[in-house]
């Protein structure tokens, strides 16, 4: 992502222009996407001191920003597209009637896949067959979504302008909180039948809440310690079926609670020459974890009890090391050039169902440089930031393993 800011001074009016490269620039959630807009900050938020934006980035960091308020609106636009290969013959296409197959000895498979055709085409109901929906593959793809989002923040200096205090927040509008759940692999059948973003589309649509406090200890010293919120929710379904050949008259209740997890982050500025400044911060992991209940009571007094959980908006651990120098420094103008390196854990994710990637689709852990230039004439100032972010999985090759049961998988 190249990004270029006007900021003019003491009223704040800035234009931004976000030019998007052929490799993603970041990794999802909201503030990682858009890094700070509000400030000089950009995409280089780590390293170089701009607005709120610190106290998710380096809280470290605000204690060489203004006092502000910041107000904004953030249009984004996600263009991705998922194109699926076609099937090598109809030979590999999943047969009708595959659904009443058994093991030798009458057992049954734990999985069935449905049939090819049905699933593109759907059923009409028969006398002997119910109405099944056509699910055409990768007709439900997502990920091509233009979004909004207000940006509101507010940041104060107290103690001589030793300690500030920071809060940032990016709110989508419409939708407060998009939590959505699929598979990456043939399970995603039963359900849209496509594939979609793993790092993006619903990870974009979520309330982005950071705290941030920092402390000057010396001149050239500031420590900062802040906060990011996520979501621990746990939702129970009791459900009493009078009749298993009537689900459609069920009894539900419904009981909910909601809690607030908190991953914090750390960061340290400081400053070894006048014109050079060096900056360090580190992430912990955050997601939103979400626990559905079931409980099932038959007619007959029989109760059952079942649940999973869901994990959204995974982030791991994160650190930055990063530096500027100012090549031009007078009291009219700087002119200084900033690099960050970005290193990130992803080799510990986790989808949406909770599970790691097979050890052929294995992610790797990445370090992603990012350069950029600052400049700042008579209150007005411009930036510009390029990177390169690597790609977090690769398929790898693996030893076979060999099964002495083989079981029906969708094609």
């Amino acid at each position: 992502m190249h990004t270029i800011t006007l900021n003019r001074r003491p009223w704040v009016a800035s234009l931004c222009l976000l030019l998007w490269s052929s490799t993603p620039a970041m990794a999802s959630p909201l503030f990682d996407t858009i890094g700070d807009p509000a400030g000089t900050g950009g995409m280089q938020a780590a390293t170089v001191p701009g607005g709120v934006g610190a106290a998710y980035f380096n809280p470290a960091l605000l204690t060489d920003a203004a006092a502000q308020v910041s107000i904004g609106l953030v249009l984004l636009r996600q263009q991705i597209g998922i194109t699926v290969e076609g099937r090598p013959g109809t030979e590999f296409a999943v047969l009708e009637g595959l659904e009443n197959a058994a093991r030798s000895d009458f057992s049954r498979f734990d999985n069935y896949p449905i049939a090819t055709n049905i699933l593109q085409y759907g059923r009409e109901r028969g006398p002997l067959q119910t109405e099944f929906r056509a699910r055409p593959r990768q007709a439900a793809g997502s990920g091509d979504k233009t979004q909004t989002y207000a940006l509101l923040g507010l940041s104060v200096k107290i103690l001589e302008d030793k300690l500030a205090l920071a809060v940032n927040a990016a709110v989508p509008t419409g939708e407060f909180t998009t939590l959505r759940a699929f598979f990456n692999d043939e399970r995603e059948q039963y359900f849209s039948n496509s594939l979609h973003p793993e790092l993006y589309g619903d990870r974009l649509k979520a309330l982005s809440l950071a705290f941030g406090v920092a402390y000057r200890l010396w001149p050239e010293l500031s420590l900062g310690i802040g906060a990011t919120l996520g979501l621990q929710a746990s939702v129970v379904a009791p459900t009493f079926v009078a009749d298993t050949s009537q689900l459609d008259q069920i009894l539900i209740d419904l009981n909910a609670a909601v809690n607030i997890a908190i991953a914090p982050h750390f960061g340290i500025r400081f400053q070894p020459l006048p014109r050079l400044r060096v900056t360090g911060s580190l992430h912990t992991p955050i997601k939103h974890a979400l626990r559905n209940g079931f409980t099932f009571l038959l007619a007959n007094g029989t109760e059952q009890a079942s649940g999973i959980s869901f994990t959204m908006n995974y982030m791991p651990w994160r650190a930055s090391l990063g530096a500027v120098f100012d090549l031009v420094a007078t009291k009219t103008q700087t002119f200084s050039i900033a690099g960050t390196m970005n290193y990130a854990h992803w080799s510990g994710y986790v989808d949406r169902h909770g599970e790691q990637p097979s050890p052929s689709y294995a992610w790797n852990n990445t370090f992603a440089p990012m350069f950029g230039l600052r400049y700042r004439v008579s209150g007005w100032s411009a930036l510009l930031d390029a990177g390169y972010r690597p790609r977090q999985s690769r398929p790898r090759r693996v030893a076979p393993t060999t099964s002495t049961t083989t079981e029906p998988r969708a094609s």
